[in-house]
């Protein structure tokens, strides 16, 4: 099913993330996605289309959280850019902080945060934090620079860390940064003066990009974790490998450069896990003429092991994918006609296996802003034991947790998003509450949690907020 257009669509979207030190794709392979898609396969699954709504006339999507939470930016026809929040039901616009044009939306969390920047243009602007606080435009917060003019936020875990790149002093140079409760503290470099962060996971593990004291203003995709930078392999001389996202289980999407035989490089998708690169993948071009010149990345990964990213394909366009099943397939194949996938940002698919993205309609001016999700479940496909709720979650004081009959006999394990064992609760009912509180009766901090029931394949995310 696909809800109707709400408003007039826009033209083609920026395909880099607003105030990115990132250079964009150039536009003409995004012109070519349009012109170039070519026939559609014929494949079972066809995802469900929400289409955001709104009456702006360009709309991009960024990220979607695992409750369906959808943040982006959209252009108005006055010229003026806002970010926009998506509940599940309606669509926010954030509007625009005195003495600026244009604010963009990069990244949410489960309590509904939403992080981005604002300024005058697409280049410039400073790092904000919204909330909604129940006025038409919600709560717009400016979270300042490390000394320079410029900064932006690209992500925010569920404990109110931000992460993403500011200027110093002179905005010569540019930090990665993370801030919690009104405090900006930079991170380390791999040497060099430029580099930024891109995501954050719950345990507070960090990817973004680095130089370093030998390679100009090249940046090189590293992992921050306890205040300490790592590079991500695999090193070749020259070539740097970006990293994008991090999921709560510490899995990173991103690409590799390696080099091309016969000369210059090929850029490839590539998930890591545990530090190294677990799954490298081709291109839609594969075994075609296109091959030779056709790059990917990935820019979000679930905990099924599902990847979106973009590729350039066999007509030489450069389209958005999904992976799963040990497949690579183009976007554009698994939409009911006559949508035109065109682009998905960092963090665009959750557990549920949604995906954001922005697309195109022919006959309609411009992208619109969609929430993709796969067909419902037959009740052959679904294990409604399996599933564990909790109420309310996130919580402060307790949350009262609840699972089906088949479940009873065994205890509730509440674990942290290193799988420690934090609590264990008896196990002789289909309800229970949990307190907040360790085995040894102490306040656990704020943070992600999980609760599992011993035998059971699925866990429930908990989320204890100050």
């Amino acid at each position: 099913m696909c809800r109707p257009l709400s408003g007039p669509a826009g033209s083609l979207v920026p395909m880099a993330r607003p105030g990115s030190l990132v250079p964009a794709v150039p536009p003409l392979l995004v012109l070519a996605s349009l012109a170039l898609a070519g026939p559609r396969m014929a494949l079972a699954q066809i995802y469900d289309v929400t289409d955001l709504g709104g009456s702006a006339t360009q709309n991009q999507t960024w990220s979607v959280t695992d409750g369906g939470l959808v943040v982006g930016y959209s252009t108005f026809s006055n010229g003026a850019t806002e970010g926009f929040f998506f509940d599940g039901t309606a669509l926010t616009f954030i509007g625009t902080p005195p003495q600026t044009s244009r604010t963009d939306l990069l990244g949410v969390n489960s309590l509904g945060q939403a992080v981005g920047k604002s300024g005058t243009t697409l280049e410039n602007g400073q790092a904000i934090l919204w909330t909604a606080d129940g006025s038409p435009d919600g709560n717009t917060q400016s979270l300042g620079t490390l000394g320079g003019s410029r900064s932006a936020a690209t992500s925010i875990n569920d404990v109110g860390q931000v992460v993403g790149w500011a200027k110093l002093a002179g905005d010569a140079e540019s930090r990665p940064f993370v801030w919690q409760d009104g405090v900006m503290d930079s991170l380390p470099l791999l040497g060099g003066t430029q580099g930024g962060a891109e995501w954050i996971n719950a345990s507070g593990q960090i990817v973004g990009g680095s130089t370093t004291d030998t390679d100009g203003l090249q940046q090189f995709a590293v992992v921050w974790e306890q205040g300490t930078v790592k590079r991500l392999p695999p090193e070749h001389p020259g070539l740097n490998n970006l990293a994008y996202f991090i999921h709560d289980d510490g899995s990173i999407a991103g690409s590799v450069r390696l080099p091309r035989p016969g000369g210059g490089f090929l850029t490839r998708a590539a998930i890591w896990r545990d530090g190294e690169v677990d799954l490298q993948l081709g291109t839609l071009a594969d075994g075609t003429p296109a091959e030779q010149f056709a790059s990917s990345w990935a820019s979000g990964v679930n905990a099924n092991g599902e990847v979106v990213g973009m590729s350039v394909n066999a007509a030489s366009a450069l389209v958005p994918f999904v992976y799963r099943n040990g497949e690579m397939i183009e976007l554009n194949d698994l939409l009911p006609a006559p949508w035109i996938a065109d682009y998905v940002g960092s963090g665009a698919i959750n557990d549920a296996g949604q995906i954001v993205v922005s697309a195109v309609w022919p006959g309609q001016p411009g992208t619109r802003a969609l929430l993709l999700s796969p067909p419902a479940a037959t009740s052959a496909d679904v294990t409604p034991t399996a599933r564990i709720l909790a109420t309310p979650n996130p919580f402060r004081a307790g949350t009262r947790l609840a699972r089906g009959a088949a479940s009873a006999g065994t205890p509730w394990r509440v674990v942290d998003v290193r799988g420690r064992v934090v609590r264990v609760l008896p196990g002789d009912a289909t309800s229970t509450r949990w307190d907040g509180r360790d085995e040894g009766d102490r306040p656990v901090p704020a943070g992600v949690y999980f609760v599992v029931t011993p035998g059971s394949s699925s866990a429930s995310k908990l989320v204890r907020v100050r």
